[in-house]
């Protein structure tokens, strides 16, 4: 997904690979310096800045791309597009058949 705007620079692409209907989709984001393993975005889990909720209705076989702000970082980071970006969990909800 190519995200120009510069206020939004991360780019998640949600796809339903399932034969059921997804309601509300919720995933964390990641962000380390390389060769490193500590995530250096603000919080944990839920609380985490970079813990994102994206309530797109998703039918089988659909996808949704989305570009979102950058999170808040523990530390000093100078350029975030030279970390190591991914997604540490993604918690599809599904709709009730």
């Amino acid at each position: 997904m190519g995200c120009t705007n510069p206020e939004y620079p991360l780019g998640v692409d949600i796809k339903n690979n399932s034969g059921l209907t997804i309601e509300h989709t919720q995933y964390s984001f990641v962000a380390t310096r390389p060769g490193r393993s500590t995530n250096l975005i603000m919080g944990y889990g839920m609380a985490s800045d970079g813990y994102r909720n994206n309530d797109k209705i998703l039918l089988p076989g659909q996808s949704h791309g989305v570009c979102l702000g950058l999170p808040r970082f523990n530390e000093h980071v100078e350029d975030p597009f030279q970390l190591q970006w991914s997604i540490d969990f993604v918690r599809p909800l599904f709709r009730e058949p």
